[in-house]
């Protein structure tokens, strides 16, 4: 014993290398999300790279077993993928712009024909208000309408201009395939590379982990995949066959907000109920045809698509995404809702593998 402190002198020098350990990664940690935040507003380009050669690597890897060489693998692999989302950019985009631009001239009629609807409601309500007549009340809110949707479009057409300028449209379009290709060449290399700065001790475990998070990851950005592909087609092609205004638009946001749970979903019901409402009033069987659709596209990738495709090797719930999504948007903008379900998932890795420690350890067993 050591003065009487209760400290063996070997017990004081652990305790100060275990000090020194946990500042170590809580420093790098530290430093890895304050890099992220001051060069947010440049990193999409490469963030996006990353993930197409790491969501890519599996495929190139299955190919080089056939003797392929791997450069030739990776080249032929961002030509077929990005081939395709330019195809479907040129053939959607332009069909979605146009339907926007109509909703948006439209949008002041939609509200005069809303207000026209519940008008009674309105002439008590002057009344009882005492705000004079009824028309002249209607055709303030008529103003309003415009000038809300003036102000709307004005916005829009700022956060056009000012978020995809020319600098980032070539980032985008010539700075991300150029790092997806790179990393896919030498993928093997620097998996390799970091494994062999991994400290020593705790390297079978970091490797562990790794696969844990790889194997989350990639279940749920293939499941994610396949029911975002298929939502947007059904929702889409769904709302067009039934006649709805703005359908394609509604069916493809729609879907594409399925990535977080039950956002698309929302999202598309409310509107699709709402533009039916308004264009076949006062019929209301076309609002309950979109309320079917979008009820059965939800119930299809709940308990057809997510269980088939995910099946058990997903632990991420879907409030858990959610909050990580609204989370790291909030703190890192449009570049933190890209890395939210990676950085989840570790999370979530992370704290389910501790929480097994934990169960093991004597501070729970009480030993």
């Amino acid at each position: 014993m050591h003065g009487g402190g209760g400290y063996f002198p070997g017990e004081r020098g652990v305790a100060i290398a275990m000090k020194k350990h946990y500042l170590f990664w809580f420093g790098m940690v530290a430093g890895f999300f304050l890099i992220v935040w001051l060069l947010r507003s440049i990193l999409l380009p490469f963030v996006l790279g990353i993930a197409i050669a790491w969501f890519l690597d599996p495929l190139v890897s299955k190919m080089i077993r056939r003797r392929i060489p791997r450069m030739l693998c990776s080249i032929a692999t961002l030509v077929v993928l990005f081939g395709i989302l330019v195809a479907v950019g040129l053939l959607v985009v332009p069909l979605v712009a146009d339907q926007v631009s109509v909703f948006v001239a439209h949008l002041p009629g939609y509200y005069a024909q809303g207000l026209e609807l519940v008008r009674p409601l309105v002439d008590r309500a002057a009344a009882l208000a005492g705000a004079g007549s009824p028309e002249r009340l209607q055709q303030t809110g008529i103003d309003g309408a415009k000038k809300l949707a003036s102000l709307a479009g004005n916005a829009a057409l700022g956060v056009l201009q000012g978020g995809v300028s020319l600098l980032s449209l070539i980032s985008l379009l010539a700075i991300t395939p150029l790092v997806a290709f790179y990393l896919l060449v030498q993928w093997p290399d620097l998996v390799s590379r970091i494994d062999g700065y991994l400290p020593r001790r705790h390297a079978e475990t970091i490797r562990l982990l790794a696969g844990r998070v790889d194997s989350v990851l990639k279940g749920f950005v293939n499941g994610s995949v396949v029911v975002v592909v298929s939502l947007s087609l059904f929702y889409a092609v769904a709302l067009s066959i039934m006649g709805l205004q703005y359908g394609l638009t509604i069916g493809l946001i729609a879907g594409i907000a399925s990535f977080i749970p039950y956002l698309g979903t929302a999202f598309g019901l409310l509107a699709a109920v709402g533009v039916a409402l308004f264009q076949f009033w006062p019929s209301v069987v076309m609002p309950i045809v979109a309320l079917v659709i979008f009820v059965t596209g939800q119930l299809a990738a709940d308990y057809v698509l997510t269980p088939r495709i995910m099946g058990d090797r997903v632990h991420l719930h879907p409030l858990w995404v959610i909050f990580g999504i609204f989370a790291f948007s909030a703190l890192f903008g449009f570049i933190g809702m890209i890395i939210a379900v990676p950085i989840t998932a570790v999370i979530g890795v992370l704290v389910r593998f501790f929480m097994k420690r934990y169960e093991e350890s004597d501070v729970y067993i009480g030993k």
